[in-house]
């Protein structure tokens, strides 16, 4: 029998070459036909009297057979399949090439997991929880029966009437006090956009306001927004307000009032 696509016939073997090359060099026309009758005998009065030529006629036995079973898949991954049967057969049989995939096939998973599993400890991932109440997170509205959930760069947070949110990580939090709104520009960074709202503060934050920034070093803070304008009042630690005319310090139990672009300084809050 002769394919199609092969018509041309298996070339004689070289006189000058050794029985075994002539046998091995015949094996890929035999699995395609190409072989004459007396070709075929001596290949197989061969193969009978030489182990090392029997042995790679069974491997390219195989490499065959799984091309024809595979080749629902097409015939390079069956091929493919067919070469890693092939070289684990020799692992097997030289003991270190079978040593070595034992191995791999060992120590690459271990790897990958205690990749996955490892915690960066200099990371910290914002998330949101209500205290009481419910708030929408995006297009979702959860309660505070719900878990907390990360919060992601753009991530819009609203506050019910009456409900309690907070805003946290290891080492600080925002809460609050709906109705009210905050957008996580970097929960990661604790920088933030407050919208109209009562809110508590604590720890490191960079909020931003229709009328400035402020910058929170640590301690705790409350601030008030509303449409007209806004409140800081500095409870511990340190803080300042960036305005585009200039900075100002925050002064502990010295209220900052915001409004209208300009922002009062804590002297003359309140007068």
């Amino acid at each position: 029998m002769r394919f199609p696509f092969s018509p041309a016939p298996a070339p004689a073997p070289d006189a000058a070459s050794g029985p075994c090359e002539s046998a091995r060099s015949a094996l890929p026309h035999h699995w395609t036909g190409e072989l004459t009758l007396e070709r075929q005998r001596a290949l197989r009065a061969h193969l009978l009297a030489c182990a090392g030529c029997k042995a790679e006629y069974v491997r390219t036995s195989e490499l065959t057979s799984a091309i024809a079973r595979d080749g629902r898949i097409g015939r390079k991954e069956a091929e493919r399949k067919a070469r890693r049967r092939w070289l684990a057969s020799l692992g097997r049989e030289s003991g270190v090439g079978h040593h070595r995939m034992w191995m791999r096939t060992l120590l690459l998973p271990a790897i990958l997991i205690l990749m996955l599993a490892r915690k960066q400890p200099t990371e910290s991932f914002a998330r949101v929880c209500a205290e009481q109440g419910a708030y929408m997170l995006g297009e979702r509205t959860l309660a505070s029966e719900h878990k907390p959930q990360r919060l992601l760069r753009g991530d819009r947070v609203v506050a019910a009437e009456g409900a309690t949110v907070k805003l946290f990580d290891d080492a600080a939090e925002l809460r609050a006090a709906g109705p009210a709104s905050v957008v996580a520009v970097t929960p990661g960074e604790r920088r933030y956009v407050l919208g109209p709202g009562a809110f508590e503060v604590r720890g490191a934050h960079v909020l931003t306001t229709p009328w400035a920034v402020i910058e929170l070093d640590d301690g705790a803070a409350r601030i008030a927004i509303a449409a007209e304008g806004g409140r800081i009042e500095l409870l511990a630690g340190a803080g300042r307000v960036v305005r585009a005319r200039g900075v100002d310090e925050l002064a502990i139990g010295a209220p900052y009032a915001l409004g209208a672009g300009l922002g009062t300084p804590p002297s003359s809050a309140g007068r």
